[in-house]
């Protein structure tokens, strides 16, 4: 289970919820969804914690200039 305690080094989080993006991290990677797998098609993700999983966060938010 994931709990909301987030976490921050050097103003990056590290460990937690990123509201913008909707996804969860740890250790500054994002986590999978969860969702079962027909929720995403090769072409499709069913959301940004499906795209981007095993992504460093500090790397999306710079790519999305968010």
């Amino acid at each position: 289970m994931i709990t909301s305690n987030h976490q921050y080094h050097k103003g990056q989080l590290l460990n937690g919820y990123d509201y913008e993006l909707q996804v969860w991290v740890k250790k500054g990677i994002i986590l999978d969804c969860g969702h079962p797998s027909g929720m995403s098609k090769e072409s499709y993700s069913c959301c940004n914690a499906r795209k981007y999983k095993g992504e460093k966060i500090t790397d999306i938010r710079a790519q999305l200039s968010v």
